[in-house]
């Protein structure tokens, strides 16, 4: 039997190579455009798809042992060649011609094992798509571009930095602080799009919503909403560069620009992952009778969560150190009551599954924060924020008597 099913998926590869080589080929050579992992390429990732894609299958090998064949197969490799041939000889395209290979598979998969081994194989040929840069790329960036160049000025606005558009100085331009003397001048780049953020992401919530436990639907929900999670994260990051070149001038903002871009992918991912807890979904099936949580835990860990997410964008941009006397505080200062903060919004995702390892990584993450602020000139008021937020936090897990919070902590 493994012979069988070795020498199938022998067969199968042996024909996607032969017609679709010339596709890899082109494939391997949008991955690598610019070097591998570059950064300015969307698609720099793309040769992890196909790997990952290749694990879940090895994963779930044993549904391969059982044939079912189902003529019907038939539609869906019908539909695959007539992609591939429209790709090939009609419009030339190679992306149409890479996206009739998962069809193609998903009706080899129906013809020869039958409906439930194409459903334990649906996922990963469904998230191949992800490696596929589509015709209309460009378009897309474009798009990107002025979505970004509109919500970053309404963020920096909102958070009282004015902004300025010069025709002059042509388009997506933002001018900081004032039309005639800008403190900064910031152009929104097709890099700077959020193109990079969006397709990353994209792979990365597929992926997250199917590892997770939970009703289709839900899931559905959740890869959807990480298209706007993406545009957010790249609007606050070119926010957070305008108020910094508003603070502490424009050099200061490009250094920022040079390296936030993991730090805001990082952010979106965080604020998928909320968006998962909130939908109610887990990575392992939830218990029959779980602890229930009270209110005022509940209630304080959201409101840490959002203060705490605020806080870490206000740091790095330079808005709070100047309300709190910390202008002169070095980098290494800001980049420690940033990551400080961003690890006690993690914390409260542990708390939130009730690990109580949070509660010991918030307290850790209070004493640096309590220290850095207060060492290099913040208030005690500033200072004393980050132990009350903790202070609070421990009363409310200790309330009660027989249903305090804290017993049910693993």
């Amino acid at each position: 039997m493994k012979l069988k099913i070795a020498i199938i998926c022998l067969i199968i590869i042996g024909l996607a190579v032969l017609f679709y080589r010339h596709t890899f080929i082109w494939l391997y050579n949008e991955w690598t455009a610019g070097g591998v992992l570059n950064r300015d390429n969307p698609y720099g990732h793309g040769f992890l798809i196909p790997l990952i894609s290749a694990f879940i299958l090895w994963s779930r090998r044993a549904h391969f042992s059982d044939f079912h064949p189902r003529t019907i197969g038939i539609l869906p490799l019908a539909l695959g060649a007539i992609i591939y041939l429209i790709g090939l000889y009609t419009v030339d395209s190679r992306a149409l011609v890479a996206l009739s290979l998962p069809i193609v598979l998903a009706g080899a998969t129906i013809l020869i094992w039958g409906w439930p081994t194409t459903r334990a194989a649906a996922f990963p040929l469904f998230f191949l798509l992800f490696m596929i840069p589509p015709p209309f790329i460009q378009d897309l960036t474009y798009h990107l571009q002025q979505i970004s160049y509109d919500s970053s000025r309404w963020f920096a606005d909102l958070a009282g930095v004015q902004t300025f558009s010069n025709p002059e100085e042509g388009d997506m331009v933002i001018l900081v602080g004032s039309m005639t003397a800008p403190s900064a001048k910031l152009q929104i780049a097709p890099a700077c799009s959020g193109i990079n953020t969006l397709v990353a992401l994209l792979a990365l919530g597929a992926l997250y919503a199917f590892i997770l436990n939970g009703p289709f639907w839900k899931r559905a929900i959740l890869f959807a909403l990480a298209f706007p999670v993406a545009i957010l994260g790249n609007s606050l990051r070119i926010a957070t560069i305008i108020m910094r070149g508003d603070n502490r001038g424009a050099e200061s903002a490009m250094t920022l620009h040079d390296w936030s871009d993991p730090l805001f992918f990082a952010l979106a991912l965080l604020i998928l992952i909320l968006l998962g807890i909130a939908l109610g979904l887990f990575f392992t099936p939830r218990k029959s009778i779980a602890p229930k949580r009270h209110p005022l835990v509940g209630g304080w860990l959201i409101i840490l969560i959002v203060v705490y997410i605020v806080a870490a964008l206000f740091s790095i941009a330079g808005s709070a150190l100047d309300a709190q006397g910390l202008k002169e505080a070095p980098a290494w200062a800001v980049g420690l009551l940033s990551a400080a903060a961003m690890i006690s919004v993690g914390c409260c995702l542990a708390l939130w599954q009730w690990k109580r390892w949070g509660a010991y990584g918030m307290a850790a993450a209070a004493v640096v924060g309590f220290g850095v602020t207060l060492g290099f000139g913040g208030s005690i008021l500033a200072s004393l924020g980050w132990l009350m937020a903790v202070a609070i936090l421990g009363a409310s897990l200790f309330w009660g008597k027989d249903q305090r919070a804290w017993n049910h902590l693993t």
